[in-house]
């Protein structure tokens, strides 16, 4: 990850507003960049669960169908804790796409 995001121990939370009405803001918690990337993860495999209930097995997926997912939603980010400055740095939704795409080449290995 890029401007000095090493995940680490860095506290997260992560910002959604799944369409543009103001109620449907919400947001999430982490111990780590990681931990978010991998809670985003598990929101679109529970929405495919959802969405697909009648499938039998597994659920499959591309890498495609996860950032279309996230575009979707009407504003995404995250911020992270950075103990040099003490203050949460704002990331935006390309930066959060490229973590969890680094995320997933991880959990592969």
């Amino acid at each position: 990850m890029s401007n000095g995001a090493k995940s680490g121990g860095r506290h997260c939370i992560i910002l959604i507003q799944r369409d543009p009405k103001l109620e449907t803001r919400t947001f999430t918690d982490h111990e780590s960049v990681a931990d978010a990337m991998r809670s985003l993860i598990g929101v679109f495999e529970d929405h495919l669960r959802h969405k697909r209930a009648n499938a039998k097995g597994g659920i499959d997926y591309d890498s495609r169908e996860l950032l279309a997912y996230l575009d979707s939603f009407h504003d995404l980010s995250l911020l992270a804790f950075d103990r040099q400055t003490k203050a949460y740095q704002p990331y935006d939704r390309m930066w959060i796409k490229n973590a969890i795409y680094q995320q997933l080449q991880r959990d592969l290995r």
